[in-house]
């Protein structure tokens, strides 16, 4: 009767200290997971890599304007369409984006900041000063009929997986950046319109 379970208990304990095959068991196991890790690594990387050259670019515009030195001839559509173009150099772009600049103008006696003008790339709806009055708590304390620039930038994000047959936008689903900028004037007193 021994012998009858002393070769199976022998088979059972020889199977448990065969290490043969653990490698690749383990291998199965833990590579999608690492590559799974990677993944998500990249993911975030790229998120923040955007968003960090979206705020850049953002900044960039504002200063362009605010260098703005031709006294004669005001602000058009065309240069606004040419940073919106230059916005989406500079951040990559290869999704919807649209930049809104707006000139403010600070009056002490109303103690309110009035819409002088409003322009945006990409036939986006401007600044009204409604608008305008709702953003009183983002722009700074200005300076006694002070002018200032307001640039409003927008885009949307979608993952570098996007592109890929399995991936249905579960993990970064619908996601845009959007910044605000207020930039002072370098040169001239007021920004004009064309």
């Amino acid at each position: 009767m021994m012998n009858l379970f002393a070769y199976p208990l022998r088979a059972i304990r020889q199977f448990l200290k065969n290490r043969d095959g653990g490698m690749s068991i383990e291998a199965a196991l833990v590579f999608p997971m690492l590559f799974f890790g990677i993944g998500i690594t990249y993911m975030y990387y790229d998120a923040f890599r955007i968003r960090t050259a979206n705020l850049k670019a953002t900044y960039t515009i504002g200063d362009l304007l605010s260098r703005w030195d031709d006294k004669e001839n005001g602000v058009d559509q065309a240069y606004i369409d040419g940073l919106g173009d230059i916005f989406d150099y500079l951040t990559d772009d290869t999704d919807n984006s649209w930049i809104r600049i707006s000139v403010i103008k600070y009056d002490p006696d109303d103690d309110t900041n009035y819409l002088q003008w409003s322009k945006s790339s990409d036939s986006h709806p401007v600044n009204t000063q409604i608008d305008i009055d709702n953003l009183a708590d983002q722009i700074p304390v200005l300076a006694d009929d002070d002018y200032v620039i307001i640039t409003e930038t927008f885009m949307d994000f979608s993952s570098a997986f996007g592109d890929l047959p399995w991936y249905n936008g579960w993990f970064f689903d619908e996601i845009s950046f959007e910044n605000f900028a207020v930039t002072s004037l370098r040169f001239l007193p007021k920004l004009e319109e064309a």
